[in-house]
């Protein structure tokens, strides 16, 4: 039986080539679990640039080499930084800073469409390191996340799909990262499923060995109110179970770590968050939901954007549009339930029709027109389908039904 080897310099490359995935080129930078620990004897403003390091190499997925590449600093010298609570730190937290201070000129950079940051973070990320469109959303959550620095809060902003939520969460996220942690909570699955994404989230892994009983503790040893104080979840009505009458672990596992550890919580999610709590209360005599509700404090969202709002974001994404682009981008919006998702996608197709010139009305107008023809041609095809004939039980096939 082989095993995964560290690869000589002098190996063979086609001898064994899977040894090279244990390479120490291709090892992560240090967990944050150990970060967070060594960090924890250092003062709040050296501690900060380390929590913000970690979070800044997973975003940019670096290897421990590239990282040290990053800081302009041999890689032994980085790991001892981030391991050793005696060493003498003065050039790295130097370093740190410098990228520090590059970060934040991105994050309040106005950026052209279709532009990168200098940073290329993953594309998820990417998008939000910049100035976003100012709309009543984006303050909204802004002030959910300034209600969490004054004490320990469990917040859930509640909205609809494409209205900018998600996007204002990453920058705020981004702007917190020295001690913020961001989870895009995983599809309805088991337990460890849950558990895998959030040591993920922490720059942490887990092999099948370990038992949910022995990776909780080293996850809660990552939070705390001098660690990682600050929890974004994404998609956050996953953390409701599919059957409503089993136990909700994922949001007892929120609430213990808001509890236990003193950290905030940030949940983003749709309506049917709140819908299936409700149906989660009726239908699960065993679960107490006053542990839930009465600690969590509710933003909800408009349903609807208004005008200014929609305005704002159609000039963000296509600030060469002429006036009566922008309005007509407007109106299709609110047409189409006050959601940006329809004029965001008609700027984009506008922008590849014209091929980088600026938007006027009429390449608006034949991008809509595109879209809607598209959308209609997918209705019909869905709706000229065969329905689906589903085998019934054996009861039913044999006609036994007492």
């Amino acid at each position: 039986m082989s095993t995964t080897r560290y690869a000589a310099s002098n190996a063979d490359p086609d001898a064994s080539p899977e040894r090279y995935l244990a390479s120490a080129s291709l090892r992560g930078p240090v967990p944050l679990s150990i970060i967070c620990r060594v960090s924890s004897v250092l003062p709040a403003a050296q501690r900060e640039a380390m929590i913000w390091l970690s979070g800044f190499a997973r975003l940019r997925e670096l290897t421990g080499e590239s990282l040290a590449a990053e800081l302009r600093m041999p890689g032994d010298e980085v790991r001892e930084a981030l391991t050793n609570p005696a060493c003498d730190r003065e050039l790295f937290f130097i370093r740190v800073s410098e990228q520090r201070a590059r970060f934040d000129e991105e994050l309040a950079r106005q950026r052209r469409p279709g532009e990168q940051s200098c940073f290329s973070l993953v594309p998820a990320f990417d998008d939000a390191l910049c100035q976003i469109a100012d709309t009543s959303i984006a303050r909204k959550i802004g002030n959910a996340v300034s209600m969490c620095s004054t004490k320990p809060q469990i917040i859930e902003i509640i909205g609809k799909t494409r209205i900018g939520k998600s996007i204002a969460g990453r920058r705020q996220f981004l702007a917190n990262l020295h001690r913020a942690a961001w989870l895009n909570c995983p599809k309805h699955g088991t337990e460890r499923d849950f558990l895998t994404g959030l040591a993920g989230c922490l720059g942490m892994s887990f092999g099948s060995a370990f038992k949910n009983s022995q990776i909780m503790p080293k996850i809660g040893a990552c939070f705390g109110r001098n660690r990682v104080n600050l929890l974004f979840i994404d998609e956050g009505q996953r953390l409701l179970p599919v059957e409503t009458r089993a136990e909700p672990r994922r949001l007892e596992t929120v609430r213990d770590l808001w509890e236990q550890s003193g950290i905030s919580v940030v949940i983003l999610s749709t309506p049917q968050m709140s819908a299936g709590l409700a149906e989660l209360m009726d239908e699960n005599p065993r679960w107490a939901p006053g542990q839930w509700i009465g600690r969590r404090q509710v933003f909800d969202l408009p349903d609807m954007m208004t005008a200014e709002d929609l305005a704002a974001v159609a000039m963000h994404h296509a600030p060469d549009a002429t006036p009566d682009a922008i309005e007509q981008l407007v109106l299709h919006a609110q047409a189409s339930e006050g959601l940006c998702g329809a004029m965001v996608r008609a700027i984009e197709r506008a922008r590849f029709r014209t091929a980088g010139g600026p938007l006027t009305l009429d390449a608006v107008r034949d991008a809509q027109r595109l879209n809607e023809r598209n959308e209609a041609a997918g209705k019909v095809v869905a709706l000229s389908r065969p329905p689906v004939r589903r085998k019934g039980s054996a009861r039913q096939r044999y006609g036994k039904t007492g």
